[in-house]
């Protein structure tokens, strides 16, 4: 990234991208000056940004100062802090990173904004599971894209589950596993696409030399789903990995005796959100994506 300062405030910006491991260079946004440059170069794939701060003119709607937050270091102030300050660090991002910036510039940067998207962790599992007891009566729903809803049916034991799955854009018919009995029921439906399961645990207990899936509970990026059952007994809990979950198998046998999921990286098809754009109304859009 490259930030030119022409007098106190910002002229022009342009940044480097990567796409696929290959080197994408925007268009300079603002006009060429004979000014302060400024170069700000990360450790890429190591180092990503977290953040953007400044400060803006809102007499002439310009950014006057930047400073650029990574998840190592802060680079800046580039510009002059004597104006408005404006921030999205630790409010705005969480578990994300910036992958893309937008907004308007004219002779100078009038405002900037940007893409958020999910980090996608390295993991070192590719299933967790199954919890509970394992024999013949085993099933598997494979690998899908998303989770869109798991439903839940439970008393003081998790009697069955059925989820159902994305399948590129549409939903699966329901995955069931287990009887339903006449005990309790819960519906937990993700916010697709921006919520994914991150983890599941819960509790087991020993009955007759076996293991009975006593309570299950379901996290996602957001929250907690459950206990559904009784939380006695035997805890278990798969790691969390950074991953997210895109699919089930286990075991059943009348109840619902045992569960694992598999695991997959979070990818950036999960929509990105914005944050900003910071001041001013002057100048013509641009926009990286």
């Amino acid at each position: 990234m490259e930030i030119v300062v022409f007098g106190p405030v910002v002229g022009s910006i342009h940044i480097d991208y990567d796409h696929n491991g290959s080197l994408v260079r925007s268009c300079r946004h603002g006009e060429s000056h004979e000014g302060q440059t400024s170069t700000v170069t990360l450790d890429y794939p190591d180092e990503y940004l977290t953040s953007i701060s400044g400060c803006t003119n809102t007499d002439i709607s310009i950014i006057q100062s930047l400073s650029i937050h990574s998840n190592r270091r802060k680079y800046g102030p580039i510009g002059d802090e004597n104006g408005n300050p404006f921030s999205f660090r630790d409010k705005q991002i969480k578990d994300g990173k910036i992958l893309g910036f937008f907004r308007k510039c004219s002779s100078y940067v009038n405002s900037i904004g940007a893409y958020i998207g999910p980090i996608s962790h390295p993991h070192p599992f590719k299933t967790i599971g199954p919890f509970g007891n394992r024999d013949r009566n085993s099933w598997d729903d494979g690998k899908h894209p998303d989770i869109r809803q798991i439903d839940v049916v439970f008393d003081t034991e998790v009697e069955s589950i059925s989820i159902i799955y994305d399948n590129h854009g549409h939903h699966t018919i329901p995955f069931a596993h287990g009887e339903k009995g006449g005990g309790k029921f819960y519906s937990v439906r993700l916010v697709y696409p921006y919520e994914y399961l991150r983890l599941i645990s819960g509790y087991l207990r020993e009955h007759l030399g076996r293991h009975i899936l006593q309570s299950i509970s379901f996290s996602s990026n957001t929250r907690k789903y459950g206990p559904f059952g009784r939380e006695v007994g035997i805890p278990f809990s798969g790691p969390s990995t950074g991953g997210k979950i895109v699919g089930f198998y286990g075991s059943c046998n009348g109840h619902l005796d045992s569960i694992g999921a598999y695991l997959e990286p979070v990818s950036h098809k999960h929509p990105m959100r914005t944050v900003g754009p910071f001041r001013g109304n002057g100048g013509s859009p641009w926009d990286d994506g």
